[in-house]
């Protein structure tokens, strides 16, 4: 619109064409901005504790995305369908980010609680190799050491499982 005014004001006539073409670009990025901005802060301000979470909210998040991208008042819808296209690649790869960063993190979780049950198994063995006068609190110790390592190794063996990557398809129409 700035350029619409600067060019009455120096005298000329604007191409009505290129105006209605940059405010359709406008509307349709400024609509972009918004939703996009709504389903990354909706995938940010939910806790996850397994990857299939963090999935199920993506799919429920992704469909009301493109429903207020197109609910919002957009010009052209030639200009809408590839902004909108644009979109689902930015979520795509939002989300591909997002998973990767909390599997990153389940796996450190799921490392360190590995770590806490060795040291817990290895000091409970140990403990149950001192004597003690009491006999059962013995046999307790190796008991609780016994079952935080086999708790160990079984925790080693079942890994999270990592959400596969999605590779947006490329369509040779679509082109932003």
């Amino acid at each position: 619109m700035k350029n619409y005014a600067r060019i009455i004001r120096e005298g000329g006539l604007p191409k009505v064409k290129s105006e209605v073409q940059a405010l359709a670009d406008e509307t349709n990025r400024s609509a972009l901005e918004k939703v996009k901005e709504f389903y990354i802060k909706g995938m940010q301000d939910k806790t996850y504790a397994t990857l299939d979470e963090v999935k199920k909210n993506h799919e429920e998040l992704l469909p009301q995305a493109r429903e207020k991208f197109l609910n919002a008042g957009t010009i052209d819808y030639g200009v809408s369908k590839r902004y909108l296209d644009t979109l689902e690649k930015e979520i795509d790869v939002f989300f591909n980010d997002f998973a990767e960063e909390k599997y990153e993190g389940f796996l450190a979780d799921h490392h360190r609680k590995g770590l806490i049950i060795l040291i817990i198994s290895v000091a409970s063995l140990l403990a149950a190799l001192v004597p003690s006068p009491f006999e059962p609190l013995t046999v307790a110790l190796e008991v609780a050491g016994g079952s935080c390592f086999a708790a160990f190794t079984g925790i080693q063996t079942t890994r999270p499982k990592p959400i596969h990557r999605t590779q947006p398809e490329e369509d040779p129409e679509k082109s932003p």
